[in-house]
């Protein structure tokens, strides 16, 4: 058991050892009363037995009520205050011990234990199996502590390791996570788009999307479902939480059964856009007038006579079924076929819902809608110049629309009222559970809600594009955005913030000692408060790199050359003849800065070099390492990686697609970013492909293996699962 825990040996077994009372230490001493020697082996231990005619051994006194022999407590050490130093203990030589015969004992009497401990029931010690301590080795706890005391060019401070209260929950704390070691952190619930919803219950909603997307909210959070596509999912619907279907691109068509996906053969090509049924019957329809029914056991065609796409479908019955196309036709089922036909008024419809077979609703081009009365279609007028893109209601005057604008307007009975929406970010599905909880989706994973009347976006629609980032502890990180933005996490959130500038790069020291570069040649230094811009030497162009090795060693790389900060002063150290874009070093004499054309330059102490790796194109993009021997750097135009290893460089084949953006290297994981939005992790000849975004990632950072960020375009970040 403890050959292989000297962890618990630290701090927690001291804390442990303070908790030991006298009254424990007696009941353990009449328990394990023991012969000793000062070498060799002795007798085993024993219970040494008393009674009123049979005294016990000098210095013990006899326990009547138990027939056994114990220390005084006058005579036991005082545990209650601070624990004596063990450090210098030898192990306890415990081999050969047999096991203790605890059988018959009666519980221990602990009435007279101290007042912070009475409130511990009686321990029946009777119950408590024998302990065999034979096959515990001896415990040596006069480990030395390790030296933690970080090189001078590496002194950060401890980061904070407590863990976020939004990642202590397993297995992803809430979050989605459309990768085993990736989850989103920005947008939430994650950034792509949203095309169907569907509501079981209050607390059980369902959204899909692009990338084979599929959510399930429980009232609080959104989680990933697995299924096995990445193709555009289009629609949702099921008759209960267990028993569901999901429709997409390519005939894609997918069965819950409330534990997981399944595929089902749809026997066709094109997309299935819509799905609707009831306790009897299923229907999915899609491209080229395709229609298809679930009988039980497969899925059977039926015949619409028309070849348009089919994007809508809802019935009041099973023998009362609409369908809505992308054209001026509308199809109907009354029972026995189908017939399709044009009807006054009809552009297109993408969303029909009615409350009835004599309230049927069907939207689609702005500024109108068309209400079926039982008898005959009429337009009614809307508002919003909006696309309406899917209709929901709770009643027949409970109405709700969403467009491709982010519009919301409602049927209140009597009229279209607009205005309920905000923003221009496209809305593709609504639904709810009732009036008091709807829920709309679309453009860029993003999700309305409405639970009091007011429609709300619980997070951030924010999108911009990340420059670069930097984390001093796990609940501290920053990530500067194009055009002024940033972002700060603080354990359990990103706050979006702005600063005043533009952030190129990143570094610093501690939390309260933040580099920044920015336009101009100017350096934000943030010391835990507030931000100070100073000029350097680089009357123009952006800072793009910088590197601490000291406080008095800080190296600045622009489009045009190396400066350094001396505690005092920036000095032009080198002309670079190419843009620099990253600069990294693994101590003050050994310092690398990449750019341009496959061009870098190094520095030694004493001067800069310039070099040109081989069998590179493109520009280099990143440079990041772990020692002089292991410097990673990344291009643009490739997908191979070069290491330098301390003599030449080496070509890292990967799995990426894209050409590669950012590197950030670890003893155990390497981490690489790419324009296709993947990202690539491991080590040579092990690295796995993660396809996550449509969108280029430009910035990775870690402050470990397992502690790992990844940020890019449309303020997409996320963080490494272990």
């Amino acid at each position: 058991m403890f050959a292989g825990s000297t962890e618990f040996f630290g701090a927690a077994a001291l804390r442990l050892r303070k908790q030991v009372t006298a009254a424990t230490l007696l009941v353990l001493t009449a328990v394990m009363a023991t012969g000793c020697s000062s070498g060799g082996s002795g007798p085993g231990p024993t219970g040494v037995t008393c009674s009123e005619t049979r005294p016990c051994p000098s210095g013990l006194v006899c326990l009547l009520d138990r027939g056994l022999c114990a220390v005084p407590i006058g005579d036991l050490p005082d545990m209650t205050g601070e624990s004596k130093d063990l450090a210098g203990m030898p192990p306890a030589d415990m081999t050969g011990m047999p096991p203790a015969d605890m059988t018959g004992m009666p519980p221990a009497d602990m009435t007279g234990m101290p007042k912070d401990m009475a409130m511990m029931p009686p321990v029946d010690m009777a119950m408590m199996p024998p302990v065999d301590m034979a096959m515990m080795p001896p415990v040596d706890m006069a480990m030395p502590m390790p030296d933690m005391a970080m090189p001078a060019d590496m002194a950060m401070p401890m980061p904070d390791m407590t863990m976020p209260a939004d990642m202590a929950m397993s297995p992803s704390g809430g979050k989605v996570c459309p990768d085993p070691h990736w989850c989103w952190e920005s947008p939430l619930p994650q950034p792509n788009t949203l095309h169907g919803l569907w509501a079981a219950s209050p607390t059980d909603f369902w959204a899909v999307g692009e990338r084979g997307t599929v959510l399930r909210y429980n009232g609080t959070s959104w989680e990933a479902i697995p299924i096995a596509t990445t193709q555009t999912l289009h629609a949702v619907w099921g008759r209960s939480s267990s028993s569901l279907w999901v429709v997409g691109a390519g005939g894609s068509l997918f069965y819950w059964d409330g534990t997981r996906f399944t595929a089902q053969t749809s026997g066709v090509t094109g997309a299935l856009r819509a799905i609707f049924g009831d306790s009897s019957t299923v229907r999915v329809a899609g491209d080229s007038g395709v229609i298809l029914k679930w009988n039980g056991t497969s899925w059977t065609p039926e015949p619409t006579g028309t070849t348009t796409v089919i994007t809508s479908i809802w019935g009041a019955a099973a023998n009362d079924v609409w369908a809505g196309t992308n054209n001026s036709t509308l199809c109907h089922f009354g029972g026995t076929a189908w017939t399709c036909g044009g009807e006054p008024g009809f552009n297109y419809t993408l969303g029909i819902w009615g409350s009835s077979k004599n309230d049927v609703w069907a939207v689609g081009p702005a500024s109108q809608a068309m209400h079926w009365n039982g008898t005959t279609w009429a337009t009614v007028s809307r508002s919003a110049a909006s696309q309406a893109t899917s209709i929901y209601g709770t009643a027949a005057n409970d109405v709700w629309m969403v467009g491709n604008n982010g519009s919301i307007e409602r049927w209140d009975g009597t009229s279209w009222k607009s205005g309920f929406g905000s923003g221009s970010t496209g809305l593709y599905a609504v639904t709810g559970s009732g009036p008091s909880n709807l829920m709309a989706v679309g453009g860029y994973g993003l999700v309305m809600q409405n639970k009091t009347g007011s429609w709300v976006t619980p997070n951030s629609t924010t999108r911009e594009m990340a420059h670069t980032m930097w984390a001093s502890a796990p609940n501290d990180a920053w990530i500067f955005y194009y055009g002024g933005k940033a972002r700060r996490y603080d354990g359990s959130k990103w706050n979006v913030l702005t600063p005043g500038f533009e952030g190129y790069s990143a570094t610093g020291r501690a939390a309260n000692d933040l580099w920044v570069g920015t336009t101009g040649g100017r350096v934000a230094r943030y010391d835990g408060t507030t931000w100070t811009l100073s000029a350097t030497r680089e009357p123009v162009n952006p800072i793009t790199g910088i590197y601490i090795a000291a406080p008095d060693r800080v190296y600045l790389a622009s489009y045009t050359n190396i400066q350094i900060w001396d505690g005092a002063r920036f000095t032009v150290q080198a002309t670079a003849g190419f843009s620099v874009a990253s600069i990294w070093g693994s101590s003050a004499n050994d310092v690398w800065a990449v750019g341009s054309s496959c061009n870098y330059l190094r520095y030694n102490g004493t001067t800069w070099s310039s070099g040109k790796i081989a069998g590179c194109s493109g520009s280099l993009t990143a440079v990041h390492g772990t020692a002089a021997n292991n410097v990673w750097m990344t291009s643009d135009s490739l997908t191979t990686a070069f290491r330098w290893n301390g003599t030449t460089f080496d070509t890292i084949t990967t799995p990426a697609r894209g050409g590669l953006l950012g590197v950030y290297a670890t003893p155990t994981r390497t981490v690489l970013i790419s324009d296709s939005g993947e990202i690539t992790h491991g080590l040579p000849g092990s690295f796995t492909r993660s396809a996550i975004s449509p969108n280029a990632f430009y910035t990775t950072f870690g402050l470990s293996a397992d502690q790992l960020w990844v940020a890019g375009d449309n303020s997409e970040i996320l963080s490494w699962r272990p």
